[in-house]
């Protein structure tokens, strides 16, 4: 688990389309991947103003310490919650909040007790998933964010699961939550370093590389849903894909064709009183009944068959990244 610059860029990208405020969760606590100044220049880059009331403290691993790596606590306090806390299956890392996701009794302390809740790679730890979005839901507070930055593609035995971006759409749309940002990203395997390119998610859009259609990359999904008075966290949704083929579609009755058209077809039509299967074979079977004949049609088609199973061998195979395979979607932003 851990904050990348790609992952602050994308809350600042938030930050600036409605600003933070109130009681921050993160789920997990996090490592930071960057210092003070690079929040800054990034900050700056969203024309966010960052909150500089609180002192900036330090990640508490010595390694990261070293490198000014800030805190968690620090990076979001930063962001302009008032108040940070953290939730965890133990309190091996000082969470504020000691509470196992997978368990139904959520404490009433944490019912809609926040404004915002951060799962920065920690929903996939969790098995039972039914109960992790119901927790989220229950302690968020009406008009409440969550964001999700989880893994699509390519994290073999990370954690539990690498999920579809279905999963999250559906659920919260049959939840009725407001869904204000999903994007799919691509990203190396130096996450904390590299730039992240992102598209824009619409159930449907991966169609054409569901099966075997992706690189080498690695792939993450972003999900930024808000609750309302309406929403729910129990609600089973159904795959988009299929509710779609259950749905019936509207019949749309063709345009009439053109003058130009009806009589192209009456001029076909006056051959169909030979089936165009019999007046060929009839054709053709009269030019076996000529060997002499037969033999010589045969020559230019047997050339040109050469000719292009030699030119399929001499052409060198095309360069990889005309083969490079991916998402086929417009990249939109780059964090």
């Amino acid at each position: 688990m851990g904050i990348a610059k790609g992952a602050a860029r994308i809350l600042l990208k938030e930050s600036h389309r409605r600003p933070f405020s109130g009681r921050v969760l993160v789920l997990g606590k996090q490592d930071v991947y960057f210092d003070y100044e690079t929040l800054e220049k990034a900050a700056c880059d969203f024309g966010v103003e960052l909150c500089k009331s609180r002192p900036v403290s330090l990640s508490l691993k010595p390694e990261l310490a070293a490198l000014n790596y800030i805190s968690d606590e620090s990076f979001f306090l930063s962001l302009g919650f008032s108040e940070y806390a953290a939730l965890d299956y133990s309190d091996y890392e000082s969470a504020d909040y000691v509470f196992d996701l997978n368990r139904s009794d959520l404490p009433s302390r944490l019912t809609e007790s926040f404004d915002f809740i951060a799962d920065c790679g920690t929903i996939e730890h969790v098995f039972h998933l039914p109960n992790a979005f119901g927790n989220i839901f229950r302690m968020l507070k009406s008009s409440g964010r969550v964001v999700h930055l989880a893994p699509s593609s390519n994290y073999m035995d990370h954690g539990f699961y690498m999920f579809s971006p279905t999963l999250f759409w559906d659920f919260y749309a049959a939840n009725k939550f407001d869904i204000n940002a999903f994007q799919v990203i691509r990203h190396t395997i130096n996450a904390h370093t590299d730039p992240w390119e992102a598209s824009d998610y619409q159930p449907g859009c991966l169609e054409a590389v569901s099966f075997g259609g992706l690189d080498d990359g690695m792939y993450g999904i972003l999900c930024i849903a808000t609750k309302t008075d309406e929403s729910t966290g129990d609600a089973i949704p159904q795959q988009h894909y299929f509710v779609k083929r259950w749905t019936p579609q509207e019949t749309v009755t063709p345009p009439a064709p053109e003058a130009e058209v009806i009589a192209e077809r009456v001029a076909g039509n006056v051959l169909d009183y030979v089936p165009p299967s019999s007046y060929y074979q009839q054709i053709k079977n009269g030019i076996r009944q000529i060997p002499a004949l037969y033999k010589m049609l045969r020559i230019p088609f047997r050339f040109g068959r050469f000719l292009k199973t030699s030119t399929q061998r001499q052409q060198p195979p095309p360069p990889p990244e005309e083969i490079k395979r991916g998402l086929r979607l417009e990249i939109v932003d780059r964090y």
